[in-house]
C-alpha cells in the first residue's frame, strides 16, 4: 500500500510540476519534474487542513483562501489558521478551493511569482483518495529532505 501511495503522490507532484513547467519554466530537464524530497524542499509550508473561507479577487481566478490547520508537517509547528493566495479553476480539481470539512494536503512556496517551483501561484493541494496514507508518505519525505539537506533545484528557462 505504501508503494501505491508513494507512486500516487509522486504522480501528482509530477502533474503539478508539469503544469507549472507549462508556464515556460522547467525544474530539471525534459525527463521529469521534482522528486518528492525536492518538492518538499521547494515548499516553505506543508500542512493538512480544511478551507474555512474563499474570497474571489476579480475575474482572474485568483482567490484568497483561509484554512484551519489540523497538522503541520513543515515547519513542525505553525499557526492554527493560514491565509494564502491561490488560483481557483472550477474545471481543474487540483486548483479548486471549496469551503467545507474535506481535508487537504497543502504545499506553499513563497518564491517570487516568476520563479514559482510548485503549483499555480506557489500553492498546490492534494484532495481526496487516501489522504492519511499520503500524509504519512509526505511526513517521510519531509524528514528525508531535512536529514539529507535536500535543496530546491533552480528554475531553468
Amino acid at each position: 500500500m505504501r508503494t501505491v501511495a508513494r507512486w500516487l503522490l509522486f504522480s501528482l507532484i509530477l502533474a503539478i510540476g508539469g503544469a507549472a513547467a507549462g508556464c515556460g519554466q522547467t525544474f530539471r530537464d525534459e525527463e521529469g519534474g521534482l522528486s518528492p524530497e525536492e518538492y518538499v524542499a521547494c515548499s516553505e509550508q506543508v500542512f493538512v487542513g480544511h478551507v474555512t473561507d474563499v474570497v474571489a479577487r476579480g475575474e482572474s481566478g485568483d482567490v484568497d483562501v483561509s484554512l484551519e490547520v489540523e497538522t503541520w508537517l513543515k515547519p513542525a509547528t505553525g499557526p492554527t489558521t493560514v491565509s494564502l493566495r491561490g488560483v481557483d479553476d472550477p474545471d481543474d480539481p487540483t486548483t479548486a478551493w471549496r469551503v467545507g470539512p474535506e481535508r487537504r494536503l497543502v504545499f506553499v512556496s513563497f518564491d517570487e511569482p516568476e520563479e514559482l517551483r510548485i503549483g499555480d501561484d506557489g500553492v498546490a493541494q492534494l484532495v481526496g483518495g487516501n489522504l492519511d496514507e499520503l500524509v504519512e508518505v509526505t511526513k517521510v519525505d519531509v524528514r528525508d529532505a531535512m536529514r539529507n539537506e535536500t535543496t530546491c533545484p533552480p528554475v531553468t528557462p
